[in-house]
């Protein structure tokens, strides 16, 4: 999975999505599947309306710009998609609408950055120098009980279940 930041089509705040991560030689496509589904994904009409957008592949973050392919070039992004997902196909049959792919690449004017993933946190210490960040191990803490809680589904402790 990769992460794409946008911005909203109507709301112009952020957006995140995850994507199936479809890479080959450093780039990346983008099918807008929603696993087969008759509408188009929302992150689809986002960039659309905003094209510039961050890809976060694991630690690396992209800063592009997303166009939709056609014809040869939409031709040959099937292959690859279908290559790493075999349920490509199934989605195509069953969808009823033209399935779009997206190329997110560098573009003119859009000054292109490789960086380092950085948490909010780090970023804000680094360079505020005059705030304490909170505590890691707090936040880590929550992090691990809130995923505990989710994996058990045991009820939040001030939220229990009416069941």
């Amino acid at each position: 999975m990769v992460i794409l930041t946008m911005t909203g089509a109507t709301s112009g705040k952020i957006r995140k999505a995850p994507i199936m991560r479809i890479e080959r030689d450093g780039t990346y496509i983008a099918v807008a599947s929603a696993g087969g589904a008759p509408n188009h994904p929302a992150w689809y009409h986002n960039l659309l309306a905003n094209p510039d957008v961050r890809l976060q592949d694991g630690a690396q973050l992209y800063r592009l710009r997303a166009r939709e392919i056609f014809g040869d070039e939409k031709t040959k992004a099937w292959k690859l998609a279908d290559s790493r997902w075999p349920h490509f196909p199934e989605y195509r049959a069953k969808a009823g609408r033209e399935i779009p792919i997206l190329l997110p690449e560098p573009a003119a004017g859009l000054r292109f950055a490789v960086e380092r993933h950085m948490t909010s946190t780090t970023r804000r210490s680094s360079t505020r120098s005059d705030r304490t960040p909170p505590s890691d191990l707090t936040a880590s803490a929550a992090g691990i009980a809130l995923i505990a809680r989710c994996r058990d589904r045991r009820p939040h402790p001030q939220h229990p279940r009416s069941d």
